[in-house]
């Protein structure tokens, strides 16, 4: 889409979308709208299609079918036909949701959609949830004890994640308009849209909240919604002052990657260390455990024996005590035993991570050396390896080598050793075998673990 000048509307939902969307974009960024069908999502396509911008933009719509209603089929069908009318590319993707994951449907649907808007290959993916769904979420969370930063709501900007790469970015154009102004500007426009028979469903928490508490609060407190909105927004100003100290005591505290120091912890008040360590997980992309288990896992790290290392289960990694460190270990879930041959590749995937071969000259592995014993692999250890790491000193046991490099016993499986033939070539963090260096002035290859 192309237009000679960018004016907001007096129009209240195209005013809304480019104040909230002109000062994020850029010329040739690919803009696409999260396309589910309903009134708030079909009314935020048709208020972009009609916003003229001063440079290229790439509109787009993602359908996501979760095949939950006998529906669906024909709701991916109207948005095909609607982008169609409107001359706006789709990419429909087919999910399959787990009913019986534990934590309820709407949660399952949410983590299958989420994963697909992490995948999407785009720079900024638009959401169409406004200020009715703001307060709806900010009360479901609230009745279900939510801290400061669950009370803050769903943010206008955050950068999606998928488990694979760096996700689009997610805005929220209409957070500051109420599912009124969005159906009055629908029917202006004559729009059609699709109605999801289960919103009226109120065994869903959302359902209820919307349809059987929220009306009553607005008798007895009018405008309660814009109210709790305006809450949502003084929590995340809040919750941004937690991170900044968070911060603060995670750089005081800040060790090796994935590392922090015990003494540090120690000299902070519980509550400070509480909120660093939330922080620190959510940093590493990992979801803090809830506040009981949170404050009995911090009280066993400071508390217990300074001789002792044991470790704590979160959802995708082990917390470990381990000489002094605190240390989040992601390399728990990763299966070992793998095997990856090397035909010269600049990196090869490991695990949930990668093996780099960086050029260099007169460091780390000598090319010539490493093509003398056939194939080249990356195996995971297996025990009873030895390694000669200096030319007039004996092979020594690879168990020991580790020991002394204080590389923690948990990590040791899941390691990336380099072999040529059955000859051990480059351990992380131990070193190169003596008869591998590459000897000063000749071509070799740095290599390195990305775990």
């Amino acid at each position: 889409m192309a237009g000679t000048r960018s004016r907001p509307s007096a129009d209240p939902v195209a005013a809304a979308v480019h104040a909230a969307l002109a000062p994020r974009l850029a010329h040739g960024d690919r803009l696409w709208v999260a396309l589910s069908g309903g009134l708030d999502s079909v009314a935020l396509l048709h208020a972009l299609t009609r916003t003229p911008w001063p440079f290229k933009l790439h509109l787009g719509a993602l359908h996501i079918n979760h095949g939950l209603s006998p529906n669906a089929g024909d709701w991916e069908i109207f948005c095909a036909d609607l982008c169609r009318a409107w001359n706006v590319p789709l990419r429909a993707e087919r999910v399959v949701v787990g009913r019986r994951s534990g934590r309820g449907l709407e949660a399952a649907a949410r983590e299958v959609r989420h994963a697909v808007f992490g995948a999407a290959e785009c720079d900024w993916l638009a959401l169409a949830h406004n200020a009715d769904d703001q307060a709806e979420t900010v009360l479901h969370r609230l009745v279900r004890g939510a801290g400061v930063l669950g009370a803050s709501g769903m943010r206008a900007q955050r950068r999606s994640q998928s488990a694979s790469q760096r996700g689009p970015m997610l805005v929220r154009p209409l957070l500051a308009l109420s599912r009124a102004q969005l159906r009055l500007y629908a029917e202006e426009h004559h729009l059609r849209w699709v109605e999801d028979e289960s919103n009226a469903d109120v065994a869903f928490a959302r359902n209820f909240l919307r349809r059987e508490v929220l009306p009553m609060l607005e008798r007895r407190f009018p405008g309660c919604r814009a109210t709790l909105g305006r809450a949502a927004e003084l929590f995340d100003e809040a919750q941004g002052l937690l991170d900044d100290l968070a911060d603060i005591d995670l750089q005081a505290a800040a060790g090796a990657p994935g590392e922090l120091r015990l003494d540090v912890l120690r000299s902070l008040p519980s509550a400070r260390v509480h909120n660093a360590l939330r922080r620190f997980l959510r940093n590493h992309g990992v979801a803090p455990p809830e506040r009981a288990r949170l404050e009995e896992t911090v009280r066993q790290v400071l508390t217990s024996a300074p001789d002792r290392d044991t470790s704590w289960t979160l959802e995708g990694a082990v917390l470990r005590r381990y000489r002094g460190r605190l240390i989040l270990d992601r390399l728990a879930a990763q299966a070992p035993d793998r095997r990856a041959v090397w035909s010269g590749e600049a990196e090869l995937p490991w695990g949930q991570g990668r093996v780099r071969f960086v050029e260099a000259t007169g460091g780390g592995v000598g090319r010539v050396l490493l093509a003398t014993d056939g194939s080249v692999t990356l195996r995971s250890r297996q025990g009873g390896e030895h390694l000669r790491l200096r030319a007039n000193r004996p092979c020594r046991p690879l168990k020991k080598l580790l020991q002394e490099a204080a590389i923690p016993p948990w990590t040791r499986r899941a390691m990336p050793l380099l072999w040529s033939g059955e000859r051990l070539v480059w351990v992380p963090g131990v070193g190169v075998a003596a008869q591998f260096r590459c000897a000063a002035g000749e071509p070799g290859l740095e290599v390195r673990w990305d775990p």
